[in-house]
């Protein structure tokens, strides 16, 4: 649970410019903090813009029951490697997105309307970024994609994760790597719940071999190779 809330209420060009907080500091760590741009939030004369709650620059970035607030592009996981653990993420559209390599564990996400969760950047076969979720749990109110891909290399893994029935059939869509589909890397495995039947599912999405869903889906081996997260300060 947050015990202190940052608050903004900013709007600008882009995500990148308008975040409530913006992290450049490498080897940060952060527990029971709030982050949250208001300026979507309680006021229907505005029309729905990117406010980011948070941007992260910085490389080997920890959140321990953060909370991350606001309704399009909420958390920008802009570049390098980030864990986040028991966090709380809200929004709609793109509300987690950007060319990070980040590992989500035992995270709420709620999807506040209607729209996309994931909106991942990978720019090609070489890049190592991609969003892994790992036991988490996917409520809300609107219908939503699990993903779409900002980049065609766009890769985004969804494992063991409790899915309600906000979760579009098709589960996916193409956006900047229509006609290159097969280029992304969208998976879901093990996941449950009512929103998890695959049965509607784009018929692009990947069945990994287990030793690279092991080498995405591992934290050490995919983001905590040097346990950097080790060498933190222990809030867990």
């Amino acid at each position: 649970m947050t015990k202190s809330v940052i608050q903004w209420g900013e709007v600008a060009g882009s995500a990148t410019q308008n975040a409530t907080f913006t992290l450049h500091a490498e080897n940060f760590v952060a527990a029971d903090i709030g982050f949250k741009n208001t300026y979507n939030i309680g006021y229907p004369q505005h029309r729905i813009l990117q406010a980011s709650a948070a941007t992260l620059y910085a490389d080997k970035a920890s959140f321990y029951r953060c909370s991350f607030i606001s309704v399009q592009d909420t958390l920008t996981d802009l570049h390098n490697r980030h864990y986040f653990k028991d966090c709380y993420i809200e929004g709609a559209t793109d509300f987690i997105w950007g060319q990070g390599q980040s590992v989500y564990q035992d995270c709420l996400i709620n999807a506040s309307r209607g729209s996309f969760i994931a909106a991942q950047g990978r720019n090609d076969s070489n890049d190592s970024s991609g969003f892994v979720f790992l036991s988490c749990s996917i409520v809300g109110s609107g219908s939503v994609f699990l993903g779409r891909a900002y980049r065609t290399y766009s890769r985004v893994i969804y494992k063991d994760t409790n899915m309600t029935d906000i979760i579009k059939p098709e589960g996916w869509l193409a956006w900047k790597a229509k006609g290159k589909e097969k280029l992304t890397t969208f998976v879901e495995v093990g996941c449950f719940g009512p929103g998890a039947n695959t049965q509607h599912r784009v018929n692009w999405t990947k069945q990994l071999p287990p030793a690279e869903l092991k080498s995405l889906t591992d934290i050490n081996i995919f983001i905590n190779q040097d346990r950097w997260i080790e060498q933190q300060p222990n809030v867990a």
